[in-house]
């Protein structure tokens, strides 16, 4: 009898640090990775890459005018947003092998391996127009009526020298440059 139970506690113990491991990865709000478990992806999946000799495509999709959304509509309604967006980007991308995970409050990241220049901002492109139809209203936006994303990419190509962190400083780096010239875009 004692022997079942502690069989039953085990079990039960084992069940809980598997729970424990996988809430440590997801955020909770979006369901999307971490930001920490994204960027040890992304540097495993660039160490795969550069065996492969093949490409790596990275996405910083940041949400334009949030602060301002959050000071209009609420923490509630800015919640409800970033789900939406998750849920966009889940959705849209179930047909890449990619990887996606929310960076910092109103940013995300998409990981695309083996893809070229043109497939990524293709991809980035079709993401920006996507939250776009999403059609939710945003009165306190400079740039639409409507919530819209600014999407850097940066891309590995074979053969660079470079490591994750450069990687998601190219795009961040994008990302600013696109805001820079009015937001709602995708830049390279």
């Amino acid at each position: 009898m004692r022997g079942i139970q502690l069989a039953l506690a085990l079990r039960q113990l084992s069940a809980a640090q598997s729970e424990i491991r996988k809430l440590q990865r997801i955020d909770t709000l979006t369901g999307l990775y971490r930001r920490e478990h994204v960027a040890k992806q992304l540097q495993e999946m660039l160490d795969r890459s550069k065996a492969r000799r093949q490409s790596l495509g990275l996405i910083a999709v940041e949400v334009d005018s949030f602060e301002e959304f959050i000071e209009r509509y609420g923490t509630l309604e800015g919640d409800i947003l970033l789900r939406s967006i998750a849920e966009l980007l889940t959705t849209e991308l179930t047909d890449h092998d990619a990887l996606c995970g929310r960076y910092n409050e109103s940013t995300y990241v998409v990981v695309l391996p083996n893809t070229s220049r043109r497939t990524l901002t293709a991809t980035a492109e079709h993401l920006r127009r996507s939250v776009y139809e999403l059609g939710i209203k945003h009165e306190k936006s400079s740039v639409a009526p409507f919530v819209t994303v600014t999407n850097g990419c940066a891309l590995y190509a074979a053969g660079e020298e470079m490591d994750a962190d450069l990687l998601l400083q190219r795009a961040r780096a994008a990302v600013r440059q696109g805001q820079g010239n009015g937001h709602n875009c995708v830049q390279v």
